[in-house]
Protein backbone atom coordinates (compact mmCIF):
# COMPACT_ATOMS: atom_id res chain seq x y z
CA UNK A 1 0.00 0.00 0.00
CA UNK A 2 3.00 2.38 -0.05
CA UNK A 3 2.44 3.37 -3.71
CA UNK A 4 -0.69 4.47 -2.45
CA UNK A 5 1.31 7.22 -0.72
CA UNK A 6 2.88 10.02 -2.71
CA UNK A 7 5.64 12.70 -1.62
CA UNK A 8 4.37 16.02 -1.83
CA UNK A 9 7.71 16.60 -5.22
CA UNK A 10 5.42 14.32 -7.01
CA UNK A 11 1.67 14.44 -6.30
CA UNK A 12 -0.15 11.60 -8.04
CA UNK A 13 -1.58 12.03 -11.69
CA UNK A 14 -4.85 13.72 -11.82
CA UNK A 15 -7.82 11.68 -12.72
CA UNK A 16 -11.11 12.08 -13.00
CA UNK A 17 -11.65 8.83 -10.50
CA UNK A 18 -9.53 10.53 -8.42
CA UNK A 19 -11.67 14.17 -8.64
CA UNK A 20 -15.14 12.37 -7.96
CA UNK A 21 -13.91 10.09 -4.86
CA UNK A 22 -12.12 13.46 -3.45
CA UNK A 23 -15.67 15.59 -3.89
CA UNK A 24 -17.36 12.10 -2.67
CA UNK A 25 -15.67 12.33 0.70
CA UNK A 26 -16.38 16.17 1.13
CA UNK A 27 -19.74 15.24 0.59
CA UNK A 28 -19.53 12.59 3.29
CA UNK A 29 -17.79 14.91 5.40
CA UNK A 30 -20.62 17.67 4.81
CA UNK A 31 -22.95 14.97 6.11
CA UNK A 32 -21.63 14.50 9.55
CA UNK A 33 -20.16 11.03 8.29
CA UNK A 34 -16.11 12.43 9.26
CA UNK A 35 -14.95 15.54 10.69
CA UNK A 36 -14.44 18.63 7.94
CA UNK A 37 -11.03 19.64 8.42
CA UNK A 38 -10.55 21.95 11.22
CA UNK A 39 -13.54 21.32 12.79
CA UNK A 40 -13.45 19.00 16.22
CA UNK A 41 -16.17 17.05 15.41
CA UNK A 42 -18.47 15.99 13.18
CA UNK A 43 -21.75 18.43 12.28
CA UNK A 44 -24.01 17.55 8.94
CA UNK A 45 -23.77 20.78 6.80
CA UNK A 46 -26.73 19.80 4.54
CA UNK A 47 -26.41 22.46 1.99
CA UNK A 48 -22.88 21.77 1.78
CA UNK A 49 -23.20 18.30 1.53
CA UNK A 50 -26.13 19.08 -1.74
CA UNK A 51 -23.84 21.32 -3.32
CA UNK A 52 -20.79 18.59 -3.36
CA UNK A 53 -23.10 16.12 -4.57
CA UNK A 54 -24.54 18.44 -7.32
CA UNK A 55 -20.96 19.43 -8.79
CA UNK A 56 -20.34 14.95 -8.89
CA UNK A 57 -23.64 15.55 -10.89
CA UNK A 58 -22.44 18.31 -12.67
CA UNK A 59 -18.99 16.67 -13.69
CA UNK A 60 -20.95 13.14 -14.76
CA UNK A 61 -23.30 15.80 -17.33
CA UNK A 62 -20.14 17.68 -18.23
CA UNK A 63 -18.14 14.43 -18.89
CA UNK A 64 -20.52 12.62 -20.81
CA UNK A 65 -19.06 10.64 -24.11
CA UNK A 66 -15.50 11.61 -22.53
CA UNK A 67 -15.11 8.52 -20.03
CA UNK A 68 -14.33 5.01 -19.34
CA UNK A 69 -16.54 2.57 -18.96
CA UNK A 70 -14.80 2.21 -15.28
CA UNK A 71 -15.11 6.12 -14.85
CA UNK A 72 -19.01 6.14 -15.80
CA UNK A 73 -19.59 3.18 -13.51
CA UNK A 74 -17.92 4.83 -10.47
CA UNK A 75 -19.95 8.13 -11.04
CA UNK A 76 -23.09 6.41 -10.98
CA UNK A 77 -22.22 4.31 -8.00
CA UNK A 78 -21.03 7.35 -6.07
CA UNK A 79 -23.77 9.37 -7.24
CA UNK A 80 -26.64 6.70 -6.23
CA UNK A 81 -24.51 6.06 -2.12
CA UNK A 82 -24.30 9.42 -2.03
CA UNK A 83 -28.18 10.56 -3.06
CA UNK A 84 -29.50 7.98 -0.56
CA UNK A 85 -27.03 8.80 2.47
CA UNK A 86 -28.52 12.98 1.55
CA UNK A 87 -32.15 11.62 1.74
CA UNK A 88 -31.22 9.57 5.23
CA UNK A 89 -29.75 12.59 6.65
CA UNK A 90 -32.41 14.79 5.79
CA UNK A 91 -34.80 12.34 7.34
CA UNK A 92 -33.05 12.32 10.43
CA UNK A 93 -33.01 15.70 10.24
CA UNK A 94 -36.78 16.08 10.32
CA UNK A 95 -37.15 13.79 13.05
CA UNK A 96 -35.02 15.79 14.99
CA UNK A 97 -36.53 19.07 14.63
CA UNK A 98 -40.05 17.34 15.09
CA UNK A 99 -38.69 16.00 18.04
CA UNK A 100 -36.26 19.05 19.79
CA UNK A 101 -37.53 22.48 19.55
CA UNK A 102 -34.48 23.82 20.62
CA UNK A 103 -32.35 22.81 17.43
CA UNK A 104 -35.31 24.79 15.30
CA UNK A 105 -34.86 27.99 17.44
CA UNK A 106 -37.19 29.79 19.10
CA UNK A 107 -40.48 29.73 16.59
CA UNK A 108 -42.45 27.07 16.92
CA UNK A 109 -40.99 23.63 16.29
CA UNK A 110 -43.99 22.23 13.91
CA UNK A 111 -43.31 25.02 11.24
CA UNK A 112 -39.61 25.33 11.31
CA UNK A 113 -39.71 21.29 10.75
CA UNK A 114 -42.54 21.19 8.43
CA UNK A 115 -40.67 24.39 6.12
CA UNK A 116 -37.01 22.19 6.20
CA UNK A 117 -38.93 19.19 5.14
CA UNK A 118 -40.84 21.12 2.21
CA UNK A 119 -37.20 22.60 1.03
CA UNK A 120 -35.43 19.06 0.91
CA UNK A 121 -38.40 18.34 -1.06
CA UNK A 122 -38.34 20.60 -3.15
CA UNK A 123 -34.45 19.99 -4.20
CA UNK A 124 -35.50 16.65 -4.53
CA UNK A 125 -37.78 16.69 -6.94
CA UNK A 126 -35.34 18.34 -9.39
CA UNK A 127 -33.57 15.39 -9.96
Amino acid sequence: MEKEQHHPEHPPEPTLSGLALSLAAAALAYMGHAPVPGAEKAKPEPVLARHTIDTIGMLKEKTEGNRTDDESKLLDGLLQQLRLAYVKLEQVAGQQSGEDSTTGGESAGDGDAGSGTAEAGDDKAGD
